[in-house]
């Protein structure tokens, strides 16, 4: 079965599939005004495949001409996700996609203009007839929590079960700091990936912020294993969807 996670965002989207991390990010993002590849850029291409996105609209000053231009540019973008899936999967019937629900923070872009992409792309996946999920932001904190660390009960009448960092942080209070730790921390993920990541750790998780493409890519390597750990789990895939809705 083909495993495909979606990370969508306006600027920089993040697709794995089949473990193979992609990034589509656009042009401004990735090079500087004199033409020079940005460090992080430059430094995953060796552990990614990277999609330059052009994004021509931002010197339209007529309304109309402008909400035309964003929506050509959406399937302008939808339709290269769509080429890529093209290349790398083997069946759309037997596949299986997580895509990550809207962000509400202005780091996510105008949330209008995600919406109008995050919608293109999920038609895109319903013309590929591809089963997808659609998994709210919090979900993917609460899924790098469970796919690392140990469940701990915290209930004090009843049992209440939670997963919680090596730091005590409960997954659905992560940072993006605290997901990258999720998978640098796991002896079980020894992907050229995740070891990329434990390369850069201390350089990385000293910034306040961390660097995209990375953030986009963890979320998105995040719900694959998750995803994968589950289908491996149940012999048939309803049972591991069921699992994976009604959990997180």
């Amino acid at each position: 079965m083909d495993i495909i996670t979606i990370d969508p965002s306006i600027r920089s989207t993040a697709i794995v599939i089949n473990g193979n991390p992609h990034s589509f990010a656009v042009s401004d993002l990735i090079w500087t005004k004199t033409n020079r590849i940005k460090k992080w850029f430059d430094i995953t291409q060796k552990h990614i495949e990277l999609h330059t996105i052009y994004k021509a609209y931002d010197q339209i000053d007529l309304y109309s001409d402008l909400e035309v231009a964003k929506i050509d540019f959406c399937r302008t973008y939808a339709n290269n996700i769509a080429e890529l899936l093209d290349k790398q999967i083997t069946n759309p019937y037997n596949s299986i996609a997580l895509i990550e629900g809207y962000s509400y923070s202005s780091a996510s872009g105008p949330i209008i203009d995600l919406v109008a992409l995050g919608t293109i792309i999920r038609n895109m996946l319903c013309d590929h007839k591809i089963t997808f999920i659609i998994m709210p932001p919090s979900s993917v904190k609460k899924m790098a929590a469970r796919l690392t660390y140990p469940a701990v009960d915290v209930g004090k009448r009843k049992p209440k079960i939670e997963y919680r960092n090596n730091e005590g942080v409960m997954g659905g209070s992560f940072t993006k700091h605290d997901i990258y730790k999720s998978l640098t921390e796991n002896n079980d993920l020894q992907t050229d990936w995740v070891n990329f990541l434990r390369i850069h750790e201390d350089e990385i998780l000293e910034s306040k912020s961390i660097p995209k493409p990375i953030e986009d890519i963890n979320d998105s390597m995040v719900m694959y294993h998750i995803l994968e750990k589950l289908l491996q789990e149940h012999d048939d895939v309803n049972d591991a969807i069921e699992k994976l809705t009604t959990t997180f």
